[in-house]
């Protein structure tokens, strides 16, 4: 059921996080959004998410870092990237480290 699912939006372009954050409502899916990693990590603290959408490129806390500590608080959570700027090395590093998948933007919601 997907009202059951929890889903973090996490990227610095506000726009972006609540465009998504409609189209996953509207798909029945509870979301929230952050605007960088910090906040992100408070929003993970506070309570427990199903699916986190993270970008890799933010101000504040990047979304490599980002991971790093959530899976620390949440080991549980399926975490998926997002970005417009990747190397194979990161991939291959965030997959290894535990992330569910890397998803190139602009992303294509039915594949999310």
């Amino acid at each position: 059921m997907p009202n059951d699912i929890h889903i973090l939006i996490v990227d610095d372009d506000a726009n972006f996080c609540n465009t998504l954050s409609k189209i996953l409502g509207k798909k029945g899916y509870t979301t929230a959004t952050a605007g960088n990693g910090l906040l992100a990590l408070e929003l993970v603290k506070a309570r427990p998410f199903d699916v986190i959408l993270l970008d890799v490129k933010m101000p504040v806390m990047d979304g490599v870092e980002a991971f790093k500590k959530i899976k620390q608080i949440q080991p549980g959570a399926i975490v998926i990237f997002m970005t417009a700027f990747t190397t194979e090395d990161l991939i291959k590093d965030v997959v290894k480290d535990g992330a569910y998948a890397m998803l190139k933007k602009p992303l294509d919601v039915d594949t999310v």
